[in-house]
């Protein structure tokens, strides 16, 4: 073999090793990700720039949901992530990173809100308080948002901005009142149509 084919044969050979050791590091990291903290988190940090007021409880919870989704961390507040027995090794690390999601939870709200709620063990029992609280009662918040897109009135603001401003809150009433699917015929293209 010449000194060409055997750098060839060589590098194919660590090409494939990579590809093997990343795949396998990959799918580690899919495994344990929500179990895993980075450097950069802290218990001082704000995960959305509008604390909960009470009032904006859509808006924050979908920040929350994004924000909590990127650092892979929605399983702690959807309960999907199970509990470890407390005798088990894997609790210790699971309730570390429950105290993180918990602070993050409780910095994002305005501090009369978080005063009801400190006492919460864990994270999903602080999102589930408060998503009773202010997610429950949902008819209320539905004729407030169908009478103020009843009636908008451009006024001042450019067409953008109307817009931006209704879009909004066709965008929350959808969120508090979906549309009903149907899988018959026509309508099912329909809702094909509407969701895309």
């Amino acid at each position: 073999m010449t000194y060409r084919q055997l750098e060839t044969r060589s590098s194919r050979t660590t090409m494939e090793n990579d590809e093997d050791s990343r795949t396998e590091t990959t799918s580690t990291i899919q495994k344990d990700e929500a179990m895993q903290l980075q450097n950069s988190n802290h218990p001082g940090m704000m995960l959305v720039s509008t604390p909960l007021t009470g009032d904006n409880f859509l808006s924050w919870s979908k920040s929350m949901n994004i924000a909590l989704g990127a650092k892979t961390k929605l399983k702690f507040i959807d309960e999907t992530c199970e509990v470890p027995l407390v005798e088990l090794a894997k609790y210790s690390l699971w309730k570390r990173i429950d105290c993180m999601v918990l602070s993050w939870i409780l910095n994002s709200m305005m501090k009369e809100i978080v005063e009801t709620i400190v006492y919460a063990d864990y994270a999903r029992a602080s999102w589930k308080d408060v998503e009773d609280r202010f997610g429950e009662s949902n008819a209320p918040l539905i004729y407030q948002i169908q009478k103020e897109i009843n009636t908008a009135i451009e006024g001042n603001m450019s067409v953008t901005q109307h817009y931006s401003k209704i879009k909004k809150l066709w965008d929350e009433l959808n969120c508090l009142e979906p549309l009903p699917t149907c899988d018959y015929g026509a309508v099912r293209s329909i809702s094909k149509i509407i969701v895309s």
